[in-house]
């Protein structure tokens, strides 16, 4: 039936719409809301395909639809609100940076059409693009949210603010990169949200504990996971050179 397919589609144009409202905040100087519409977009990101799976919904037109839609919403939005937030007042430099993360992701994604850099089932070239939108909505929460740290981390001076933004630059780099990163299993992401909602009723800030943790989880999956999970990767590897190959007369 055809609301099978209708019902994941409305969830990937869903995303593209919380894009739209963060370019919106950004607009008007609210780079926290901004930054929220880009987390929200990111959480359903990783609901639409589950959702296309449960119905049996999955169809090309709707992995298509899913590939723009992050690029713009996970490229192209973050790189508008941290230009305005941060680097309009660098100059040039502040305009390199932020193409940068939209030629980045416009890459990433030009290489999954051309080359499927997913590998297998489980598995992806690259760091997925969300990542870095998340790590960078996650500094400006940090930075411009007066209940969250009180300008104790400056988003644009100290040593805190050098360790993001050169992680930051680092995970656009690994967006484009041949490392191979293994998808987060279900068990692993409930423990994780396990972990974070105890933190967050023991501490008592449980928007400055889902900020930390976010971040702590998003270092650690792009800089150690591919360490921890390379073994698995290299078996996935060759069972995809083992599968037999249709050839053509």
């Amino acid at each position: 039936m055809k609301w099978r397919r209708i019902i994941p589609g409305c969830l990937t144009l869903g995303i593209l719409f919380f894009g739209f409202k963060s370019v919106l905040s950004t607009i008007a100087g609210d780079y926290v809301l901004a930054a929220q519409w880009i987390v929200l977009a990111a959480i359903l990101d990783g609901l639409d395909g589950e959702v296309a799976r449960m119905f049996r919904g999955v169809t090309t037109f709707g992995a298509k639809l899913d590939t723009y839609v992050d690029c713009i919403t996970f490229g192209f939005v973050p790189a508008v609100m941290v230009y305005q937030a941060v680097w309009c007042e660098m100059g040039v430099w502040g305009t390199v940076f932020a193409a940068g993360m939209m030629f980045s992701g416009a890459i990433r994604f030009a290489r999954y059409q051309y080359k499927e850099s997913r590998i297998g089932q489980h598995s992806f070239r690259g760091l997925p693009i969300p990542v870095c939108a998340i790590w960078v909505s996650m500094i400006v929460l940090l930075t411009e949210s007066p209940m969250l740290a009180d300008g104790r981390f400056p988003i644009d001076k100290g040593s805190v603010a050098v360790v993001m933004w050169v992680l930051a630059i680092a995970f656009l780099l690994l967006q484009v990169s041949n490392v191979r990163y293994v998808k987060p299993t279900k068990e692993l992401i409930g423990w994780g949200l396990a972990g974070t909602f105890a933190l967050m009723a023991i501490m008592g800030k449980p928007v400055l504990v889902f900020c930390l943790s976010s971040c702590v989880a998003i270092a650690f999956y792009a800089v150690v996971m591919p360490f921890l999970t390379m073994r698995q990767v290299t078996v996935e590897e060759e069972e995809e050179e083992e599968a037999p190959v249709e050839l053509r007369r």
